[in-house]
């Protein structure tokens, strides 16, 4: 059954909720495979838990559950502390799933982008993606590719202004860069961006400047990684803003960027 985002919108409140919680630190006994979802969403590494159903998990006061040797510590409330506030690089499926919906570009080619690091059989353990210069390199490379596919094939999708207009750029790079960040840009970042539509760089081509600036964003840490840090409340705990809680939503369930439905409600 096909499930709507916004319909998660208010169950996935709830699971917000465990951002400033208390987080399990069980290990597995031994590593689980990698689902085969053609979409990521959550339970990255396709484990299964109580019942055999992927990512069940036991309830409290019952036995650590799993299926063979993967067993499933449960979690004790009264010991278990929050983890730290980490940056969290999009893995491969993450990017290709955001490319995707922040393009209109169907089933975007990332295959020359290193492959994840798996830690006991999930891709996005944060401790592990370090980034080398062969990460850089190559998503340098598939962003140009991505950028110019996507003024060729989606520029309708993209832009929602008449290019003659004098503000055109200025809205280009707002709307586009909310989506691509996954929050509003600051005024700095607006002007940085705005500045590679300047006539030297495009010779006077819309397009290009559109090229170019979309390009700079893919390859913008605000785009490469997940900010849902929060800010800190003084008694330990952080309290996401409205976009943090849309992204860490959306990644939650689909393993992309929020919907429209997402950024209307953040």
């Amino acid at each position: 059954m096909v499930l709507q985002k916004s319909f998660w919108l208010g169950l996935g409140l709830v699971s917000a909720l465990a951002y400033t919680g208390v987080a399990c630190t069980g290990s597995l006994e031994s590593p689980m495979q990698p689902g085969t979802g053609t979409r990521a969403g959550a339970n990255p590494g396709g484990g299964v838990g109580t019942g055999g159903q992927p990512g069940g998990t036991s309830p409290m006061g019952e036995a650590p559950a799993g299926v063979g040797t993967q067993v499933f510590a449960l979690c004790q409330d009264n010991t278990e502390r929050p983890g730290p506030r980490l940056l969290r690089l999009l893995t491969r499926r993450e990017y290709a799933n955001t490319i995707e919906d922040l393009l209109f570009v169907s089933a975007p080619d990332v295959s020359s982008l290193p492959l994840d690091a798996r830690v006991r059989g999930f891709d996005n353990n944060a401790t592990a993606q370090a980034v080398t210069s062969r990460h850089v390199d190559a998503q340098l490379t598939v962003g140009e590719t991505l950028a110019q596919a996507a003024v060729e094939k989606s520029k309708g999708q993209l832009l929602k202004c008449d290019p003659s207009q004098a503000t055109c750029a200025r809205s280009f790079v707002e709307t586009f860069g909310l989506r691509a960040f996954r929050r509003p840009l600051t005024s700095s970042e607006t002007e940085r961006y705005l500045k590679l539509f300047a006539s030297d760089l495009t010779g006077d081509s819309f397009d290009e400047g559109m090229r170019l600036s979309i390009n700079a964003m893919l390859a913008s840490p605000a785009f490469l990684y997940r900010s849902e840090v929060g800010n800190a409340q003084g008694d330990g705990t952080f309290k996401l803003s409205g976009y943090e809680v849309a992204s860490a939503l959306s990644y939650l369930f689909w393993g992309s960027m929020p919907d429209q439905a997402l950024f209307d409600a953040a």
